[in-house]
């Protein structure tokens, strides 16, 4: 019975702690965050739409102002051909403010600023400023694409 006792003590004190998961790289992540907007705005200016489209996953709904929202590949390729054949965009570009990552790590939530002017065909141009929050869901090979994606501008309406 001794025998029994020493080895199930010996047992329960070498027991292995239960591993905590890691602690998400909020700082990889970021950076991963914004070399998407970067390559995302670069597209939009140039008018490349499959690299407008890009960044966002299967079921990525997308929100703007004024319109309905689109859900998925095809109506958000979709949403880039309208606007991309209704205007040219001169500037564009994107301020992360802050990057939260949820739980694990297998989700993060990014707001910050906008500014870019566009240029309706046969018009003048048009600055833009607002802010945004992008949810961005991590994907099999370890990368990052946009799941949801909201904006609003900061001018106010025309009465």
């Amino acid at each position: 019975m001794r025998y029994l006792l020493l080895v199930t003590a010996l047992l329960v004190g070498c027991a292995q702690p239960a591993k905590e998961a890691p602690m998400p790289d909020v700082a990889a992540i970021r950076k991963a965050i914004e070399t998407s907007n970067a390559a995302q705005t670069a597209a939009i200016v140039k008018g490349d739409i499959s690299g407008a489209v890009a960044p966002y996953t299967v079921d990525a709904v997308v929100f703007n102002p004024g319109s309905p929202m689109v859900t998925g590949p095809a109506e958000i390729q979709k949403m880039f051909e309208g606007m991309m054949a209704a205007v040219t965009v001169k500037e564009f570009t994107l301020t992360v403010s802050d990057v939260i990552v949820a739980g694990s790590g297998e989700l993060a939530v990014e707001h910050g600023r906008y500014r870019w002017t566009i240029q309706p065909k046969g018009g003048k141009p048009m600055p833009d400023s607002g802010k945004y929050v992008v949810a961005w869901q991590k994907q099999a090979d370890g990368g990052w694409k946009i799941t949801r994606d909201i904006l609003n501008t900061d001018i106010p309406p025309k009465m």
